[in-house]
C-alpha cells in the first residue's frame, strides 16, 4: 500500500473560504497523485511521506507543529504561487509530464520548498510556458482514464434530440441533472430517455434558478424534497446524486441532503473525489468547464485526472460538432465515458475515496 498520506483540516469546509477552496483543490491533487486523504483531526506525529494541509493556526490546535506542513494563508502573493505550482500539475509546464519514479515526490517537495520560504508582496509570478499545441494530441493518457458524462437540463429541444442521438450512436449512458421545473412538458420524453440502459439521474433542485446557500431551511427542504420526490416518481427508481445550481451549498444543504439520502454532489474545484468531512457524502469533483481554450486544456487535464463534464442541453445545441469530435476521439483513445453513478460506485468499491 502506497504510504504517502496527506491529512486535511479547514477553517470552513461546508461554506469554503478562498483558502478552503484551494486547499480542497490542493488535497485532491495530491489524492489524484496517489495520496491517502486522512482527517487531521487526529493526526499523529508526521511520518516519512506524510503532509499536513491546513489554513489553521497550528499553535491554536493540537495538531504537530513540525514535519511536512503546508499552511496556506489567504496571501495574495502565497495564493498566486499556489496557483502557478497547481498548474504544473494541470500539465501546463513540462514538470507534471515527466514520467520519473519520483514525479509525484517533486512535486510534494516542491510544494513543502515553497511554503518554507518567506514571502514578499508585490512578487512577480513567472508565467510558466504551456505545453506546445502539436504535443497535446500526443498526451499519453492512462488505460482505464475516464470521462464521467452529465448534462443540467435547462429545457433545449435541439439538444434533447442531439443527446438522444449520441446515445444512439456512441452508446452513452449519461446522467441527466434535472429540475423539475424545467421538463414539467416534457415528463413521458425523460421517462422513455431514462429507460435506456445505464441512464442516470441525478437531482438539480426544483426550481433551477435558485441559490440555495442563499435561503434557509423551509426553502432549502422544498427544492431538496420536492425535487427528490418529483424525479423518483417519474423514474421509478432511486436518486442518490445532486448538483446543485451554481455549484452553492452550506453546512444546511449538506445536510438536508444527507437526511434525504444522497450519496454523492459535486462542486467545481476539485480534480479527485473527496468525502465531505462529517457526513457521508462524497463530492465527486474533477469538474471541467468548455470555457475557451478547452480543446487543448481537456487533453492536458485527462492525462492526468479522470473528468466531470459539466454540459447544459443548449451546449450540445451550440457546439455541436466540436463536442461529437471530441466524443469521437475520446472513443478512439480508449477513455471510457460513464455516468455519475457508476463514477461514484467504481470509486467507492476501490476506496479511492
Amino acid at each position: 500500500m502506497n504510504k504517502n498520506t496527506a491529512y486535511l483540516l479547514l477553517k470552513s469546509p461546508y461554506k469554503p473560504l478562498f483558502s478552503d477552496k484551494s486547499l480542497m483543490w490542493l488535497a485532491s491533487t495530491f489524492a489524484a497523485r496517489d495520496y491517502r486523504l486522512v482527517s487531521a483531526s487526529a493526526c499523529p506525529v508526521l511520518q516519512e511521506g506524510e503532509i499536513l494541509l491546513t489554513n489553521l493556526r497550528l499553535g491554536k490546535t493540537s495538531l504537530p507543529s513540525q514535519g511536512n506542513i503546508l499552511r496556506l494563508t489567504s496571501s495574495t502573493d502565497r495564493l498566486n504561487r499556489l496557483m502557478l505550482l497547481l498548474a504544473y500539475f494541470y500539465g501546463k509546464s513540462p514538470f507534471v509530464l515527466a514520467t520519473t519514479e519520483n514525479s509525484s515526490n517533486v512535486l510534494v517537495q516542491g510544494l513543502i520548498g515553497l511554503f518554507k520560504k518567506p514571502f514578499r508582496r508585490g512578487h512577480k509570478t513567472a508565467t510558466e510556458p504551456a505545453v506546445p499545441s502539436q504535443e497535446i494530441a500526443n498526451l499519453p493518457i492512462p488505460e482505464g482514464r475516464r470521462v464521467v458524462f452529465r448534462v443540467n437540463v435547462d429545457w433545449d429541444e435541439k439538444g434533447f434530440c442531439i443527446l438522444e442521438h449520441w446515445c444512439d450512436r456512441y452508446s452513452l449512458s449519461p446522467t441527466l441533472a434535472i429540475a423539475g421545473t424545467e421538463i414539467k412538458s416534457q415528463t413521458r420524453r425523460i421517462k422513455k430517455f431514462v429507460e435506456r440502459p445505464g441512464a442516470d439521474v441525478a437531482s438539480h433542485s426544483w426550481s433551477h434558478y435558485v441559490m440555495l446557500s442563499s435561503h434557509g431551511k423551509r426553502r432549502q427542504l422544498r427544492e431538496i424534497q420536492d425535487n427528490h420526490r418529483f424525479l423518483e416518481d417519474l423514474c421509478d427508481r432511486q436518486v442518490k446524486g445532486f448538483v446543485a445550481p451554481y455549484t452553492k451549498y452550506n453546512r444546511l444543504t449538506f445536510e438536508l441532503l444527507e437526511e434525504a439520502g444522497y450519496r454523492w454532489f459535486i462542486r467545481s474545484w476539485l480534480v479527485h473525489p473527496l468525502r465531505l468531512a462529517g457526513y457521508g457524502l462524497v463530492d465527486l469533483g474533477v469538474n471541467f468547464f468548455f470555457q475557451p481554450g478547452w480543446e487543448q486544456l481537456l487533453w492536458q487535464r485527462l492525462a492526468l485526472s479522470d473528468l466531470t463534464l459539466q454540459l447544459h442541453l443548449r451546449d450540445l445545441a451550440r457546439d455541436e460538432k466540436e463536442l461529437e469530435r471530441l466524443l469521437r476521439e475520446l472513443t478512439s483513445r480508449g477513455v471510457r465515458l460513464v455516468n455519475c453513478e457508476t463514477y461514484f460506485n467504481e470509486i467507492l468499491a476501490k476506496e479511492l475515496i
